[in-house]
């Protein structure tokens, strides 16, 4: 290398001329292929687009790697007039708007060589993005399991004659995914007992169930299917029935979609009241007791399950949002020395953190921040309430956000300085929110229901009725212990954690049942 070397002469090295003009040529092909295909409206910024040029592109990737050295948020503030910017160089290069339609048109290859495996039409529908996941490899698996499952049952099982059992069939691909699309829209159109689909009645009377199937058969299908054969599981295997299926599924999604810059990692409870040996019971979420869906939930395992669960997006530059069940400062080392991010919130009273952050008295709208020798930064920034941060990515600045309060006729903009950790983090983890939202739609809970009444009401309307059971034992010093109703207390013990059950029981006066 020359002795009088410099920045550019460093990065021509490795972005050469070849790069320069495959960027040239597929961004200005892209281009002219968003211009032919989309129906632009008349002001859209897109008419405006010229092609570009080997100069251009470099002007472009210069302003790219500088604005990675100042980082201002968002894109239109470089070119801002404001004294807070007022930045000389970006004007100097080139305008916002070329800039802006240069970002949205980048492009390193031609679409229309992409094979059809690594995108989808243009005539996507969902059936297509539904089979990207569910190919006809899981669906044989499902007929050849079901229809083995079926046959065990019959088998082993001493039916009466008139047993709807007896009236199974082999079923087969077409019929398995009519079965899974019934389950799919059954999610959407939420109604119970799963007999009112098939109804008659006014109120119900829907066309699409008894156009796919009969009533019987789905619910023949609905008690058989099946994932894996039952001799194969162990009985140590408490996920073994759907272990096999759950990790294609992880094989297809990796495979199908690769993640952006920004990465989340968090729990998420699946409703559960039934008998699981890992059920837990969480009081703040919404459906308490349930199964977290990580599957972990024990101390000193929120750093194994990031490792594990990241291990294939490390050294790849990604950012990692977590919360602050995960967060930790070994961890935060650790993803460092994997070239991967890490920004998560913190516990006031987490190990290894400085005190003289976590603890200190702020005023509304006040920060204090700490970093170590590897770019550690702990903040705690007080808003409503304090909000403690670790990042490995964002310097410990206050940048300015608007945000607008009133309605549509009397809106005003309030302007408020934040941390930049906490906005990146925000912007983050939404994905979260979304994702919840868009599982809330489908819901996997069902209620079975009696004369227009829940069955679980029905159950412990009848259970009242019922004599109770107390237990009535002596004390050390020979007295009698009145205790709480059995029957009672198992009903309450379904609802909350076992103190809390014991509170809400009142003892009984009168006993009928004694055990002593």
């Amino acid at each position: 290398m020359a002795r009088d070397v410099n920045q550019y002469s460093v990065f021509s090295l490795f972005v050469d001329d070849s790069i320069i003009n495959v960027l040239v040529q597929e961004t200005n092909r892209y281009a002219q292929q968003k211009l032919n295909r989309l129906k632009l409206a008349p002001s859209a910024r897109m008419h405006q687009w010229k092609p570009t040029n080997s100069q251009e592109i470099r002007q472009f990737l210069g302003l790219l790697l500088w604005m990675g050295l100042v980082n201002v948020s968002p894109i239109a503030n470089y070119w801002s007039k404001k004294n807070i910017y007022n930045f000389s160089l970006p004007s100097s290069i080139m305008s916002r708007n070329r800039f802006e339609l240069l970002l949205s048109n980048i492009h390193f290859v031609d679409n229309n060589t992409i094979t059809p495996q690594d995108r989808l039409a243009r005539d996507v529908n969902p059936y297509s993005v539904f089979s990207l996941f569910v190919d006809d490899s899981i669906i044989n698996v499902l007929v050849q399991e079901t229809n083995r499952y079926a046959q065990q049952k019959l088998n082993r099982l001493k039916l009466s004659p008139s047993a709807r059992m007896h009236q199974w069939k082999p079923t087969n691909p077409h019929e398995i995914r009519q079965f899974l699309e019934l389950l799919l829209w059954m999610g959407l159109v939420n109604v119970s007992p799963i007999a009112n689909y098939w109804s008659k009645k006014n109120i119900y009377n829907f066309s699409l169930p008894s156009s796919i199937m009969s009533r019987n058969r789905f619910e023949l299908l609905l008690s058989n299917i099946h994932f894996v054969d039952n001799k194969t599981i162990t009985p140590q295997d408490r996920v073994g029935k759907i272990l096999p299926f759950c990790n294609q599924l992880q094989e297809k999604f990796q495979k199908v979609y690769a993640p952006g810059e920004d990465i989340v990692i968090d729990e998420s409870l699946i409703p559960w009241r039934g008998r699981l040996i890992f059920r837990q019971y969480i009081p703040n979420k919404a459906h308490k007791y349930g199964k977290s869906a990580d599957g972990i939930r024990e101390t000193g395992l929120a750093q194994n399950v990031c490792v594990h669960l990241a291990e294939k997006l490390f050294d790849q530059g990604r950012t990692l949002y977590i919360d602050n069940f995960y967060t930790s400062y070994e961890l935060a080392k650790l993803c460092l020395t994997r070239k991967t991010h890490v920004v998560g919130t913190l516990r006031h009273n987490k190990k290894n953190f400085p005190t003289s952050v976590l603890d200190y008295k702020l005023k509304k709208g006040e920060m204090v921040a700490k970093e170590d020798e590897n770019g550690i930064v702990v903040l705690k920034w007080r808003d409503t309430r304090d909000v403690r941060l670790l990042s490995t990515k964002h310097e410990p600045i206050l940048v300015q956000t608007n945000k607008t309060i009133g309605g549509p006729s009397s809106s005003t903009s309030v302007t408020k300085l934040k941390p930049l950790a906490v906005l990146e983090y925000n912007r983050g983890k939404c994905g979260i929110d979304i994702s919840d939202q868009m599982v809330s739609y489908a819901t996997t809970m069902r209620r079975e229901h009696l004369l227009g009444l829940p069955a679980n009401n029905i159950t412990r309307n009848l259970e009242e009725k019922k004599n109770h059971v107390i237990a009535i034992r002596k004390n050390n010093a020979g007295n009698p212990v009145r205790r709480a109703c059995q029957r009672c207390y198992a009903m309450k013990r379904d609802e909350m954690v076992r103190t809390k059950a014991r509170a809400n029981i009142k003892k009984k006066r009168q006993t009928i049942v004694q055990v002593v």
